[in-house]
């Protein structure tokens, strides 16, 4: 994200400390931006009086730590170099500080020439879309530990219990109560490494690097797959597949891909009753490789449509059901990735169908 601007960017901590620099910041202090985000505060404040004086008192807040502030530093060798040091704090929505954007404006030419030091208006509109994406970041990096850390916990707790028990030397097990209870931590097993799957999908997609490698896959064969991850929660349910036979190959990544129709897929199994079947169809339309889940559960009311896909976000329907809110924001972005769509469709009878789209690019070579 700091790589995407031209000026100098350190980001730092609460307490001063460097948490990610980018390349103009180590050229101009004569290091490396990996080098710079290993800096402590009290090391962060030596580096920055080793090369530059101040040239003037701070102008703005600076109590606290609070505000925004300037001061217009002097490098120390030669040949001489003005420079204005912008501190802007990274707030979450309520408010709290999470940290502080530092940016290292180059006025020396400004100053010779005896022009007023204002800010170039594309500079500072760049500087005001970054600071906007790193509290984004921030108040994402928060929802997202507050939501996965008990969604985490469950199937961990569980495994640890199933664990210990059978580790108990005073109990003698039935064979099938073994068995019921390795099938337990089996499921606890699945469900946590699905659980993690889709965190590193998310922090690819904020990234941007959802998409790994891409080769030509037969979507039904990964479909199969992700049924085949699910097998340890899909219980009795029925499942019914639907595809022609002549399907073409899709350009595609296979996990990726293989993710988004298993979240698809385990959405269906959460919200709708047991004994309704989940059905999942593959077809070609205008162009555009489809696949749709659909679900005869409670559906969604009119106004969730769009909602379901903002991270975190969990439907009116979905307040007893374990999740984090992450499912379909990823799938979206997996179709988006591939140049495709998701969206939801409203169905007669009852629940909900979801369409992933994936454009067709040619024939896959023989």
């Amino acid at each position: 994200m700091l790589e995407a601007a031209h000026l100098p960017l350190v980001l730092l901590d609460p307490a001063g400390a460097v948490r990610r620099a980018n390349q103009a910041a180590g050229l101009l202090l004569e290091s490396t931006a990996d080098s710079l985000a290993a800096l402590t505060g009290e090391a962060w404040r030596r580096l920055l009086k080793s090369f530059f004086v101040e040239a003037g008192a701070a102008e703005g807040q600076t109590a606290g730590a609070e505000g925004e502030w300037t001061q217009r530093l002097q490098t120390r060798t030669l040949p001489r170099r003005m420079f204005q040091l912008e501190s802007r704090p990274v707030r979450l929505p309520n408010g709290s500080v999470v940290g502080r954007l530092e940016l290292f404006r180059d006025i020396t030419d400004r100053e010779r020439a005896g022009q007023p030091n204002y800010e170039d208006a594309q500079q500072a509109r760049e500087i005001d879309q970054l600071q906007a994406r790193l509290e984004q970041a921030e108040k994402f990096k928060m929802e997202l530990t507050a939501n996965v850390s008990h969604d985490l916990r469950t199937p961990l707790a569980s495994i640890k219990a199933s664990v210990s028990g059978l580790l108990a030397g005073d109990v003698v097990y039935q064979p099938e109560v073994l068995r019921e209870t390795l099938s337990v931590i089996e499921e606890e097993t699945d469900r946590l490494q699905r659980r993690v799957q889709n965190l590193l999908s998310m922090s690819r997609m904020e990234a941007g690097d959802a998409i790994q490698s891409r080769d030509w896959v037969d979507v039904p064969d990964v479909v199969a797959s992700a049924m085949e991850a699910l097998r340890s929660v899909q219980g009795g349910r029925k499942v019914v597949l639907a595809y022609p036979d002549d399907l073409p190959l899709v350009l595609a990544d296979y996990d990726q891909l293989q993710i988004a129709i298993r979240n698809l897929v385990e959405n269906a199994f959460l919200y709708a009753p047991p004994d309704t079947p989940v059905e999942v169809g593959v077809a070609v339309s205008l162009g555009q490789l489809r696949i749709r889940v659909r679900d005869y559960g409670a559906g969604l009311m009119p106004d969730e449509a769009e909602r379901v896909f903002e991270k975190f976000y969990r439907g009116r329907s979905a307040r007893r059901i374990p999740g984090t809110g992450l499912g379909l924001p990823i799938c979206r972005g997996i179709a988006e990735a591939h140049g495709g769509r998701l969206w939801a469709e409203h169905v007669a009878g009852g629940g909900v169908a979801f369409v992933l789209s994936i454009p067709l690019e040619g024939a896959a070579p023989d």
